[in-house]
């Protein structure tokens, strides 16, 4: 089951970022997944593992959820299931859609692993200047970095005191 689930992520992320912008570094366990993973996981597939993780984590297995986190879990393979059916190739999707379910597929993952700011978010954004759009991608972490960082940089401009909106 672990193998299947960083392939499937690995196939998504090079759908949904490669043709439209820079992608994020490897990982050594994408690599490896990479390396020993050859077969593509197909959306019903990926369906059918869903399904199998959810029957698993009612009996604790990858690791027990309270009761938040099954919610979490459950809202966030209903709209995979939703987003995923009718679809017989992820390549097929526009690049908004491939994000999407990329995203929510690592919000998915964030929950079931407890690991959340190893989630990767991926964004379509338009270039500066231009009309074009690319896909880039930063891990929760990098983005909950890149706030702090413009926060204190606002903070340097304006001074003390509150942000305007309640920031």
């Amino acid at each position: 089951m672990n193998r299947v689930f960083p392939a499937f992520f690995l196939v998504l992320l090079l759908a949904g970022c490669a043709a439209t912008g820079p992608q994020p570094e490897p990982t050594a366990e994408t690599a490896e997944t990479a390396q020993t993973e050859s077969e593509v996981v197909s959306p019903e597939q990926f369906i059918a593992w869903l399904n199998d993780l959810e029957d698993g984590l009612e009996i604790g297995e990858p690791r027990a959820l309270n009761a938040s986190e099954m919610r979490e879990v459950d809202i966030l393979a209903d709209e995979l299931r939703g987003l995923l059916e009718g679809v017989d190739d992820i390549a097929a999707l526009n690049p908004n859609q491939q994000a999407m379910i990329f995203n929510k597929s690592q919000q998915l993952w964030g929950v079931v692993s407890g690991q959340e700011a190893e989630q990767v978010v991926c964004r379509r954004e338009r270039q500066a200047g231009t009309h074009f759009q690319r896909t880039t991608c930063r891990s929760v972490a990098e983005l909950r970095r890149e706030d702090r960082e413009t926060q204190m940089w606002l903070r340097q401009i304006r001074g003390p005191g509150p942000m305007p909106g309640g920031g």
